[in-house]
C-alpha cells in the first residue's frame, strides 16, 4: 500500500530564495523506526528534516497547537534539538490548510527527550523560538583540552589563540565549545571543516567576543558552528548551540539575566545577520541538605525558580518521600515541605523529567490542583548520584462532601489534561489525589506522560466509539467519580451507571 505525507521546504533566516538555512520538514506520524526517518532525509538531503505529527486545530479557546517533532541529518544522526528546523516547521504549520483562520499564539513542540520547545508567534508574524539554557562544563583534563586544541588549530590552520574549551553538559554531551581571540578574525577565517571530526563531538561551536559592534546591532559575541554530520561540514546558522553560549556569555561579560543580547553568525545573509538571544536565563541554586539529622549534603539546582535553601528530614512517610523542614540558606528550616529522592541515574533521570513538567506544563496550576514546585536538586554522594526535588507540604484527610469532592477530583484531572498531560496513575492505590487546605491536589507525577486530549473531557460515545473521540484515563475516571443526575461515583473504583450520548465538562 502507497502513502503519502504532505512536506515543505522551508529555509529559516532567509531574505530570499536560496538563502538562509534550509530545513525539510515532513508531516507524518513519528512513531515510527529511525531507520525509515534516516532513509527519508538522506533522499530530502537538506541540512536537517523535521518529522512532525500533523497538529489538530486547538479546542475550548486554547491558542496553542501542541505536537511532536524529530530531526534527522541525511547521514542519519537525530540529535535531541535543533533550532533552525524547529522555526521552519513553525512556519510551515502556520501554512497548513486545516489551521486557517484559527488564532495561535504559541506552538509547542515535543522532542525525543520530551524536552518542550515553544514558538511564539509575535506581531507581525515573527517567530520566537523558546530553547534550553545548559551551561557548559569545563573539559575533564588537561590532556582532552590539549587534544582539542590541536584539532582547532589544525583546522583554523594556524595557531590560533585559544582562551577556553568547554563541552556541553547532560543533554548537550555531544557538543564541543571552545573560544578563540577576537584577533583570530573567527567571522572570515578559512576553515578545514573536516579536521572537526577528530574531536569526537557531533556539534563544534567556535565563538569569540565582538570588540566592536559589526553592524548596527551591537553583538556581543560571534560564532559559528561546525559539524562532520552536515553537508559541507558548517551550519550557517545553528540555534541550539545557544543554549550553551547564551550562558557562557552571559556568566563571561556577566551580563544581567533576561537582557537582551546580539549573536552574529556571519553565514547569516546581510539583511539579518544577527539572531537576537532573549533569555531569561535561570541562576544555579543550592541546597544545604541535612540528611538524618547527621548527615549534610551539598545540593546544587539550575530549576527555574529555585533558590538558596536549607532543608532537614524529619521522617520518612514511604519508599523515597520524606516530610522535611525548608527554609533560607544560612536559616534554620521552618517550613513544612515534601521531599522526593532519588539514587542513580535512572531514578534522578525520573526526578527530572518529572520537575520539567512541573515547570512547564504544570507551571500555572501550582499551588491550585498540583503543588507548588520549589527545586531539583542534585550532586554526588561517594560515587552514585543523588538528587531530590522539593514539593509543597500536601497531607490532609478528604473531609469534605462527597459531592464536592469527586467534582473537585474530575475539574483537577481536566485542567491537567488540558495543557498536555496524562498522569497514568490516578486510579492506583498510592493515593495520588490527596487534599490541600480543603481542596483537591494532584501529586506524583513521575508515569506521567505528555498527550494531544480531545477536547480534554470524558465522552461517553455509544458503545462504537469512533476512533480518538475520548480520553481513555478521563473516561476511567469518570467511571469512579463521575456525576449522573445527582447520583456520586464511588471512591472505591466502582463505578456508576454511565448514560450513553451524554457528554461531561467540568468547569
Amino acid at each position: 500500500m502507497t502513502t503519502s505525507s504532505p512536506f515543505y521546504l522551508v529555509a529559516a533566516f532567509a531574505n530570499g530564495p536560496f538563502s538562509g538555512n534550509p530545513a525539510a520538514i515532513i508531516f507524518m506520524n513519528t512513531d515510527v523506526d529511525l531507520s525509515l526517518l534516516q532513509s527519508l532525509s538522506k533522499n530530502f538531503n537538506q541540512p536537517m528534516a523535521a518529522f512532525v505529527d500533523p497538529p489538530t486545530p486547538p479546542l475550548n479557546g486554547d491558542k496553542i497547537v501542541r505536537t511532536k517533532i524529530r530531526y534527522v541529518t541525511p547521514s542519519g544522526l537525530e540529535p535531541p534539538l535543533c533550532g533552525h528546523a524547529t522555526l521552519a516547521s513553525a512556519r510551515a504549520i502556520l501554512e497548513l490548510p486545516s489551521l486557517q483562520g484559527i488564532e495561535i499564539e504559541e506552538i509547542q513542540f515535543q522532542t525525543i527527550t520530551e524536552h518542550i520547545a515553544p514558538v511564539r508567534i509575535l506581531n507581525g508574524g515573527l517567530l520566537e523560538l523558546g530553547l534550553p539554557s545548559s551551561p557548559p562544563v569545563a573539559v575533564p583534563s588537561v590532556k582532552e583540552f590539549d587534544r582539542l586544541a590541536s584539532v582547532v588549530r589544525r583546522a583554523f590552520k594556524k595557531d590560533v589563540n585559544i582562551i577556553d574549551i568547554r563541552v556541553g553538559s547532560e543533554a548537550f554531551n555531544y557538543v564541543m565549545m571552545c573560544e578563540i581571540h577576537e584577533g583570530d578574525d573567527l567571522a572570515s577565517a578559512d576553515v578545514d571543516t573536516s579536521v572537526f571530526k577528530e574531536t569526537g563531538f557531533t556539534i563544534n561551536a567556535i565563538t569569540s567576543t565582538s570588540s566592536k559592534n559589526v553592524s548596527e546591532a551591537g553583538e556581543e559575541y560571534v560564532c559559528r558552528m561546525f559539524s562532520p554530520e552536515l553537508p559541507g561540514g558548517e551550519d550557517p546558522v545553528c540555534g541550539s548551540i545557544q543554549c550553551l553560549l547564551a550562558p557562557y556569555w552571559y556568566a563571561k561579560k556577566a551580563i544581567p539575566s533576561g537582557k537582551d543580547i546580539v549573536s552574529k553568525q556571519p553565514n547569516l545573509p546581510p539583511s539579518t545577520a544577527c539572531s537576537y538571544i532573549l533569555p531569561d536565563l535561570p541562576t544555579m541554586s543550592t541546597l544545604t541538605l541535612t540528611w538524618n539529622g547527621t548527615e549534610v549534603y551539598d545540593l546544587w539546582s539550575w530549576s527555574p525558580g529555585a533558590s538558596h535553601q536549607s532543608a532537614r528530614t524529619v521522617k520518612c512517610i514511604r519508599g523515597s518521600l520524606y516530610t522535611a523542614l525548608i527554609g533560607a540558606r544560612g536559616q534554620e528550616p521552618t517550613h513544612q515541605a515534601i521531599l522526593k529522592v532519588g539514587w542513580g541515574k535512572q531514578a534522578l533521570d525520573n526526578l527530572q523529567r518529572e520537575a520539567a513538567f512541573y515547570t512547564q506544563e504544570l507551571l500555572h496550576l501550582q499551588g491550585e490542583v498540583v503543588p507548588r514546585f520549589f527545586g531539583f536538586y542534585k550532586t554526588k554522594i561517594g560515587d552514585r548520584e543523588f538528587g531530590c526535588n522539593i514539593l509543597e507540604y500536601c497531607i490532609g484527610l478528604p473531609v469534605m462532601d462527597r459531592r464536592e469532592y469527586n467534582h473537585q477530583v474530575m475539574t483537577a484531572a481536566c485542567r491537567i489534561h488540558s495543557v498536555g498531560i496524562t498522569h497514568n496513575g490516578l486510579l492506583d492505590p498510592d493515593h495520588h489525589i490527596i487534599l490541600r487546605g480543603g481542596k483537591v491536589c494532584i501529586v506524583d507525577f513521575t508515569s506521567a506522560t505528555r498527550h494531544q486530549c480531545i477536547g480534554c473531557f470524558p465522552n461517553m460515545c455509544t458503545i462504537t466509539r469512533p476512533q480518538g473521540c475520548f480520553c481513555p484515563e478521563l473516561i476511567n475516571l469518570e467511571n469512579a467519580f463521575g456525576i449522573r443526575s445527582g447520583d456520586m461515583g464511588s471512591l472505591s473504583g466502582q463505578g456508576c451507571s454511565m448514560p450513553r450520548r451524554t457528554v461531561y465538562q467540568y468547569r
